[in-house]
């Protein structure tokens, strides 16, 4: 089994020293980030464990380049002096120095749940444009030259193409900036309850540009783990169209094939831990959550419009809720005529605390979205 990791065998022992996918090649040469990343950490002003390095290639030499992007707190008068001490611990290090060194503010350098780098988001970020040194504009700036320039190209687009394609693109462009704008009002929010009414206006709002005709309610009134059946991209903005009362998404995961407006939109309700714990894992983060009496929302990770019976789930909101002693409460969405999204409820279900009933409550939870109504037609 290729499982995509990189490691070596001594003395009988296998060590596992990264990810294939990760790996950088550089003048003849591969390059393990962690080792560039671990030397920028020497540089005085670099935070610790939030630097991430991967390889690019160079559009102007159409060569291999490593870039290091590195997250720091001082000002534009030490960024020359820091940039040029990371340069030198990397080339000390691996025998290579940075092609270009980044330096950007906190919290900039994508993790997952876990607390892992997230390198292929940061690569792509930094080959979009996106990742911005600290000394650059505000972020609302940020934010309004990002929808400024999504608005021009879709302008551009519609001049290019049918009448009718003009219309929707003025629509998703609408939809980018009502998300941009109540994303924004979640974020001054103090929590999740006051967060989740701009997040409802704002979700409403860019599910209806994008088509969709909430109707219907899922219940989010108590702390319990509420199981979403996968259908299409848009599940985690009808989720929040439909939500009854505050609630937090398990993780970004329900996020992946939505725009990055529509992310921006719902991430203030992505379930976080709580004071210091910044590597907790995420059957932690949920029970701490549950804690607080919120309803978590957990969406599959598998698409029911080609395999309505077989919805996979992440095992951490199961296990959250069978030590939390809450209920799982499955419910399945579809699309009917002319865009309208419905949510089928279905009775709330508890984990048993006995390891052999998993198999059996997975049982139950397959059955109860197999049995959700519809049309046949996927939303």
């Amino acid at each position: 089994m290729d499982s995509g990791d990189l490691g070596y065998i001594a003395d009988g022992e296998l060590y596992v020293t990264g990810r294939l996918k990760d790996c950088i090649i550089k003048g003849g040469r591969n390059i393990i980030p962690q080792d560039v990343e671990m030397a920028a950490w020497e540089a005085a002003g670099v935070r610790k464990g939030c630097v991430a390095a991967f390889g690019t290639t160079d559009q102007d030499s159409a060569t291999e380049k490593l870039v290091v992007v590195a997250e720091t707190r001082l000002g534009r008068a030490e960024h020359s002096r820091i940039a040029a001490d990371v340069t030198a611990a990397v080339a000390s290090r691996v025998g290579l120095p940075p092609d270009e060194v980044v330096l950007v503010r906190p919290a900039t350098v994508p993790k997952t749940s876990s607390g892992k780098i997230q390198r292929s988001a940061i690569r792509a970020d930094y080959e979009r444009g996106d990742v911005t040194s600290a000394t650059s504009a505000p972020v609302w700036m940020q934010l309004a030259r990002v929808w400024i320039r999504g608005t021009f190209r879709s302008v551009v687009a519609a001049t290019s193409v049918a009448a009718g394609r003009a219309g929707k693109a003025i629509a998703r462009a609408m939809g980018s900036l009502a998300a941009v704008v109540f994303g924004m009002a979640a974020r001054l929010a103090p929590g999740p309850s006051a967060a989740r009414i701009p997040v409802k206006a704002g979700a409403r709002i860019a599910g209806f540009l994008a088509g969709c005709r909430h109707q219907g309610r899922i219940p989010t009134d108590r702390a319990g783990v509420v199981l979403v059946g996968r259908a299409s991209p848009l599940d985690a903005l009808s989720v929040a169209a439909m939500a009854t009362s505050a609630f937090v998404f398990a993780d970004r995961t329900a996020f992946q094939d939505l725009t990055a407006t529509q992310a921006f939109l719902l991430e203030p309700l992505v379930a976080r831990a709580n004071g210091s714990k910044r590597g907790a894992r995420l059957e932690e983060i949920i029970r701490q959550a549950l804690a607080q009496g919120l309803a978590v929302v957990s969406i599959s990770q598998s698409r029911l419009a080609r395999r309505r019976a077989h919805p996979r789930f992440r095992d951490a909101p199961r296990a959250a809720s069978q030590n939390s002693g809450v209920f799982l409460t499955p419910v399945g969405l579809w699309k009917g005529a002319r865009g309208t999204v419905r949510a089928a409820v279905r009775p709330p279900v508890r984990a048993s605390r006995l390891p052999e009933s998993l198999a059996g409550l997975r049982a139950k939870l397959r059955k109860a979205l197999e049995t959700v109504p519809g049309d046949g037609e996927p939303h």
